[in-house]
């Protein structure tokens, strides 16, 4: 490094870090919290070691959440609900935030909650809470003339039309926005089978496919940040390639990669991001409003987050993912954790370097991904850590369903505080299911899309969009039969292969092992 570049980096780390502490120092003198330290809103529950537990059951977070969401309020001049023209909004006044929106992420963690909260309650309600933003993000699209066209934009004002902001400016768009909302569009094609969100997903697959380029250490496979209708590079490098491999990896399986492209970029995508972000952790590159990075000093934990999460799920595309998953753990508590004595044995997450805010959803999020990964490696510290970090991140929500953003900064954001929160707590009763209540039944997983769901006394049935999969429930009932398409499935031994079900009666725990069959009912 010359001594130029070395001066420029000197300087902004120092900025960064005078301006992180400024912020904490502001916030804590205007709105010293109310109880225990910093942890807000809610007096600390503790157990017999005095580790934090949460302050109410994780089923009323989650519901208090989606109950704020289905009576948003909404614009009085539009009529639009407040998620589909800010990011955030002031709880203290009730007032939304004149700051850049977010809606292609935004709208892709929407479909995200509803694939799980859908199911999760039997409640057909929250399948249409998706239709309207995604229609609204198809509409506003960038034009079909642009170099970029009818891609979605990643950040726009605060009028509800979609036309770029914030660190792109007028027509700026992020490419992986594309990816994240464009799986979040065929989702919901098979959550509704309804075709044109299919259609918008493949003509978005279309675009990254011709528009990937070679990387290498200092340039991603897509840039971070471009103009949609010049082409100009705003800014070069981005980890987060997670969101396009995951659209392709949708596409392919439905069948829809004729000609090999899709493949292709995939493969050039997923080996760019094993040799250079998973190798020398340079995880930076997903904020909206952060500023501009040319020197790619900012670090951030969502990227090798939900990198860990899809490894874990996707075990086949890493044959070092045993070693990768925890490594990837270590380095977000490392590098962005906070577990000092006043959380009270919980591990509490920042944002990225350029945001030192401990928030909600990334501290729901780390939880989530140690609950995971307890499940699989059966190490107990990871359970513990992510007990811990969900019984922090509990202390935002409040009792009328505001959710803040951090415990520095109170602001409610739709994202943090929503549809990249509420998700994380229903992957971690699934990993965990004593997490979920053990007087209601409900599904907590499939590696499916599940497009119907029934609950009634002794009896669920549901269908899912693929023939094979796994689902996990936590039922009150001891199952008679589980039936697929009709026909009984045996109930399986210890260690022995599906298709059939398991039950752990001590935790009232059925997993189904599905193949061939799309339509299930379990019966008392």
């Amino acid at each position: 490094m010359n001594l130029k570049r070395f001066a420029v980096v000197f300087s902004v780390m120092l900025f960064m870090s005078i301006q992180a502490q400024a912020d904490e120092l502001f916030w804590r003198l205007i709105a010293p919290p109310k109880f225990h330290e910093d942890i807000p809103f809610h007096q600390p529950v503790l157990d017999a070691q005095g580790k934090l537990l949460p302050w109410t059951d994780y089923d009323h977070v989650i519901g208090l959440a989606m109950g704020f969401i289905e009576n948003c309020p909404r614009d009085a001049e539009t009529g639009l609900p407040w998620y589909e023209m800010y990011c955030d909004f002031r709880w203290k006044n009730m007032e939304p935030d004149a700051w850049p929106h977010n809606p292609a992420g935004l709208y892709g963690m929407m479909v995200e909650t509803v694939t799980r909260y859908y199911p999760y309650t039997g409640e057909k309600k929250w399948l249409e809470l998706a239709r309207h933003p995604l229609d609204h993000l198809i509409a506003e699209s960038t034009p079909a003339d642009y170099l970029w066209p009818r891609v979605p934009y990643a950040s726009a004002d605060n009028s509800g039309h979609y036309r770029g902001g914030s660190k792109e400016k007028l027509d700026g768009i992020e490419p992986d926005k594309i990816g994240q909302a464009a799986v979040g569009y065929v989702r919901f094609y098979k959550l509704t089978g309804e075709k044109k969100y299919l259609d918008q997903a493949v003509h978005c697959a279309d675009v990254l496919s011709e528009k990937i380029r070679p990387g290498d250490e200092l340039h991603s496979p897509w840039p971070f940040r471009v103009n949609a209708r010049t082409g100009k590079i705003l800014e070069q490098y981005t980890s987060e390639v997670l969101w396009p491999v995951a659209l392709f990896d949708e596409t392919i399986k439905l069948g829809l990669d004729r000609d090999g492209k899709y493949s292709r970029a995939r493969k050039q995508a997923w080996e760019w991001l094993m040799k250079y972000p998973m190798k020398n952790h340079r995880w930076k590159g997903y904020f909206e409003d952060v500023i501009r990075d040319p020197l790619d000093w900012n670090r951030d934990q969502y990227t090798p987050g939900e990198v860990a999460r899809y490894l874990m799920r996707h075990p086949e595309t890493d044959p070092e993912w045993k070693t990768d998953v925890p490594a990837l753990l270590a380095w977000i508590k490392k590098t962005l954790g906070d577990d000092r004595a006043k959380w009270l044995g919980a591990t509490a997450i920042r944002e990225q370097r350029f945001c030192m805010q401990i928030a909600s959803s990334h501290t729901s999020r780390y939880a989530s991904l140690n609950a995971m990964w307890y499940a699989l490696s059966g190490d107990a510290k990871y359970k513990e850590e992510a007990l811990r970090a969900f019984a922090l991140a509990t202390y935002l929500a409040q009792e009328d369903g505001i959710v803040v953003f951090s415990i520095v900064d109170q602001d409610v954001w739709f994202s943090d505080g929503y549809f990249d929160y509420v998700p994380h707590f229903i992957d971690g009763m699934a990993a965990l299911p004593q997490m979920a209540p053990s007087d209601q039944d409900h599904l907590l997983f499939s590696s499916s899309i599940v497009n119907q769901i029934s609950y009634s006394p002794g009896r669920i049935g549901y269908h899912a969009f693929d023939p094979e999969g796994t689902e996990i429930l936590r039922l009150t009932f001891a199952p008679s039969k589980v039936l697929a398409e009709g026909k009984a499935m045996p109930l399986l031994k210890s260690g022995a292969s599906g298709p059939g079900y398991t039950f752990d009666p001590s935790l009232q725990v059925l997993r189904v092992y599905r193949q061939n069959a799309r339509s299930l009912v379990i019966q008392e």
